[in-house]
């Protein structure tokens, strides 16, 4: 049995953790306070907001079938929006999503599909692992203060390529880390009605969607002003 360290608690970390946990032993380590990375909620009574990943689509068989225990457990539900592409004031297209593949939504938020996948797993949170040392064989990470966190046979890093970059600074995939780019994703977390911002309500969530961030804050700075 190896010992694995497995550094994100995110949907990536999460999902090789309990592949790997079957047959090693398997340590999780996620620096912020809660599991599921991306696919995270917020909460700000009354409202909840998934302000991460909005949903997510099954296209393979294979990701069907993974999500099949989810959608049993309640953990995930079907979303068929209805979805509009807006510039400035004008809708210039909208659709209902069909059942061409399904659309899904953590339920009762996203963060709990990470919630669900991390149970049993062991989890180290608020763990900062600053740096990746060899010690013969070994792995030994180190945290912000340089503490060490623990030795392990195998490192397995599923941490954004930008935040990966300085831990993979000794490994020849460090360069490829760092040539990575990824695609911005803007959510709106606001207090007033969101109806001011040319979105609408459909059974508690928000449906709709922006050209561009920079139309969507003037709007909403027009309308909040």
């Amino acid at each position: 049995m190896a010992t694995i360290a497995v550094i994100g608690a995110g949907l990536a970390g999460l999902v090789v953790s309990r592949e790997l946990a079957h047959a090693h032993d398997v340590v999780v380590f996620e620096k912020s306070r809660g599991v599921g990375g991306r696919m995270a909620t917020r909460y700000a009574d009354p409202f909840e907001v998934d302000h991460g990943a909005q949903f997510f689509a099954a296209r393979t068989n294979a990701f069907r079938t993974f999500l099949d225990p989810l959608v049993s457990a309640g953990v995930i539900a079907d979303w068929p929006a209805l979805f509009a592409e807006l510039q400035r004031e004008r809708i210039v297209a909208s659709r209902q999503w069909d059942n061409e593949y399904a659309h899904y939504l953590g339920v009762p938020g996203m963060n709990a599909v990470g919630k669900k996948l991390a149970s049993g797993l062991d989890i180290r949170l608020g763990a900062v692992v600053r740096s990746l040392q060899r010690n013969g064989i070994r792995w030994r990470l180190m945290d912000d203060r340089r503490k060490l966190l623990g030795e392990f046979d195998w490192v397995i890093v599923t941490a954004p390529a930008s935040q990966a970059v300085d831990l993979l600074a000794s490994s020849s995939i460090a360069a490829t880390a760092a040539n990575v780019r990824m695609h911005a994703c803007y959510a709106l977390d606001a207090e007033q009605r969101l109806a001011a911002c040319g979105d609408w309500f459909v059974r508690g969530r928000v449906e709709g969607a922006f050209s561009s961030a920079k139309a969507l804050a003037e709007r909403c700075g027009r309308e909040a002003g």
